[in-house]
């Protein structure tokens, strides 16, 4: 489970760094379990191949498609009758960023279809927000105040903190690609190339012994529409009531990288209706940025209001 990296870059202390590796989303609830024993943390991810990179399937695995592939991941991780049970989950974490050491605490609130809300507080510096009432996907820290996603950044945004991202994968994304297999920490993994209408192509990596999701290949566009590569790995998998949810995820990107601890997890948990309203400075910043985006359809050289993120 993104926000835009343009803004997150700007340079108010160090936690801009942690807001930036924020953009992989703090837990894709819907990822598998591990029933062995947790692989070891991946170091920095060095730079990747990016998600459009295909490899050549190999000739005994020709037969396999992305379908059976996301199908069998599904029956691993508990099934969707299983999730289908869960309509909102509460998330406490733990969060470093190496190679600073930053360190922070987070809660994320997430209810069906896709609303969420999540708070960082660092040992040092600003706590920041971002969150959506399944329409407006925003971000908030005293530094720079809110920011508007827009355009393919609000669209992956969304898709990225439902909690059925891969579990209506058929509903969400139509169809999937097989793309070969790869050892991810020395463990063979099939590859499946995803992309829903509106944003950028994904690459999943799924075990071939458990099916169970290990990492996630994306690419967002940075400063100066610099490229730029993000990658999550998933491990250390526990069963939470009747479904398995990841307790650990390593989310790499430009040089850094983060490590999120899952502290605990409530399933169905009781949220209360405000807790995914707007806060009042995001609804007046998002009615802006919405008149802005009507007067630009009419004139093309009007000019974009501040706190948006276009694409």
């Amino acid at each position: 489970m993104i926000p835009s990296t343009r803004r997150t870059n700007r340079t108010h202390g160090p936690w801009p760094i942690l807001a930036l590796l924020l953009a992989a989303a703090i837990l894709a609830p819907a990822m598998a379990a591990e029933t062995g024993a947790p692989a070891p943390a991946p170091p920095p991810p060095p730079a990747p191949a990016e998600p459009a990179t295909a490899v050549a399937p190999a000739p005994a695995e020709a037969a396999i498609t992305a379908e059976q592939i996301l199908d069998q991941y599904i029956e691993a991780i508990g099934g969707k009758a299983a999730w289908d049970k869960i309509q909102s989950m509460v998330v406490k974490t733990t969060t470093e960023v190496k190679p600073e050491g930053l360190k922070a605490e987070g809660t994320a609130w997430y209810a069906r279809p896709a609303k969420y809300h999540y708070l960082v507080v660092p040992k040092e510096g600003e706590t920041e927000e971002r969150g959506t009432d399944g329409t407006v996907f925003w971000h908030r820290s005293p530094s720079d105040g809110p920011l508007i996603l827009t355009g393919e950044d609000r669209t992956q945004a969304i898709l990225d903190v439902r909690l059925d991202k891969l579990l209506s994968w058929r509903e969400i994304y139509g169809k999937g690609e097989y793309t070969g297999t790869e050892e991810i920490l020395g463990v063979p993994c099939q590859k499946v190339v995803l992309q829903a209408p509106g944003s950028g192509r994904h690459l999943f990596y799924f075990q071939t012994g458990d099916h169970l999701l290990a990492k996630e290949v994306f690419v967002k566009m940075g400063m100066n529409q610099r490229r730029i590569v993000i990658e999550v790995f998933y491990r250390d998998y526990k069963k939470v009531g009747d479904v398995q949810i990841p307790h650990t995820v390593v989310t790499g990107v430009m040089e850094k990288y983060r490590v999120e601890t899952v502290t605990s997890v409530e399933l169905n948990a009781k949220i209360p209706a405000d807790r995914f309203a707007l806060p009042k400075d995001v609804k007046e910043t998002a009615e802006k940025v919405a008149a802005q985006a009507g007067a630009a359809a009419k004139s093309p050289t009007a000019a974009p209001v501040p706190g948006s993120q276009p694409r």
